[in-house]
Order: C-alpha cells, then sequence, then structure tokens
C-alpha cells in the first residue's frame, strides 16, 4: 500500500534532465511527505547520471552518485499521482501508454508556468490532497495562462557545457516554482 504521493519525471534516457529534476525536488522538498522518481522514455536501466549533470547538481551541494537510469515500463506511471515531463513528446509517449493519465501529466514548465494561477486559490490544509488540488486546478490555471515559447526542455546529450548549463538552469527555474506550489500551506 502506497503511503506517500509520487510524482514521476520522465525524460528520453533518464540520465540527464529527469534525474536532474527529481534530485532537486528532493533537495527543495526534503520534509515534505511525497516521493520523487524518474524514468526515461528509451532509457537503458542501470546507467549513471551523465557526468556534466552530476558536476552541476554536486554545484548545489547535491550528491547523485547513487543514481540509476530507469525505464519508462507501462505500469509505472499508473503508480504515479503527478506525472511531469522534460518534453512534449514524453507527455505524448505517457499518455499513449495510458490515455487517462493525460488529466495528471503535464511538462515541467506547463506546471512552473500554471503555479502561480493555481496559488491565487487556497490548498488544502491537508498535504494528502496537495496533488489532487493541484490536478483539479489546472484547467483554470490553464484558461489563464500565457503560454510563451516551447513547453519542451532541450536534450544536452551531445551538445556544449553551455548547452548542459542552460538545460540544467531550465529545470531548476521549473523544479523551484513547482516546489512553491507543493509546500505551500
Amino acid at each position: 500500500m502506497k503511503t506517500k504521493p509520487l510524482v514521476l519525471v520522465v525524460c528520453t534516457g533518464n540520465v540527464c534532465r529527469s534525474p536532474v529534476a527529481e534530485y532537486l525536488f528532493r533537495a527543495e522538498l526534503p520534509d515534505l511527505p511525497i516521493e520523487f522518481a524518474s524514468a526515461g522514455t528509451d532509457a537503458m536501466p542501470d546507467q549513471e547520471i551523465d557526468p556534466k549533470m552530476a558536476a552541476l547538481l554536486s554545484r548545489r551541494g547535491i550528491d547523485s552518485s547513487d543514481f540509476r537510469s530507469r525505464w519508462l515500463t507501462g505500469a509505472m506511471p499508473l503508480s504515479a499521482d503527478l506525472i511531469l515531463t522534460a518534453a512534449s513528446t514524453h507527455r505524448a509517449t505517457v499518455t499513449r501508454i495510458s490515455p487517462p493519465l493525460l488529466h495528471r501529466t503535464l511538462t515541467l514548465k506547463q506546471l512552473a508556468r500554471y503555479a502561480p494561477e493555481i496559488l491565487t486559490e487556497r490548498p488544502p490544509s491537508d498535504f494528502g490532497s496537495r496533488i489532487d488540488w493541484i490536478v483539479r486546478s489546472l484547467p483554470r490555471a490553464r484558461s489563464r495562462s500565457i503560454r510563451d515559447g516551447s513547453d519542451s526542455i532541450e536534450d544536452p546529450i551531445g551538445k556544449s557545457q553551455r548547452t548542459y548549463e542552460s538545460v540544467f538552469t531550465e529545470v531548476e527555474r521549473a523544479v523551484m516554482a513547482i516546489s512553491e506550489l507543493l509546500r505551500t500551506r
């Protein structure tokens, strides 16, 4: 029996964007009764986090040496209360695996954009209802939010150090906005 809500973060190889988000969430919200995990739509299982991303996490004081990649299986998203993806293509993959997950699957950038609008409403005092409150608030937040660019975060694999840093910053910004949504009392 699941005791804590689960937020699953999904990218392609599960060695860059999704593990960075997973570890940043854990660092930002260590005392909340919530679990964070990640997986990749095309991951090779049991791979370490990309060394460039590990170094960027390390600069923030986050040790990711215990990380091992996981392949997104058909059953995995079903156990998640909220699914956050690095790109719109990952969101499409998750919802293709299980169409009923559409209402609780968003890109990191989407939920980060919706967060300020969701926060205009009072969150439930019971943390166990927090993710349900977020999901119920999405239609209203979506209708009031202005999209200002892509909802996807670029895959940095094979690209420059500057790209890795830019991707890390994008993930970090999204995680900070979503963390505020989860943390709010």
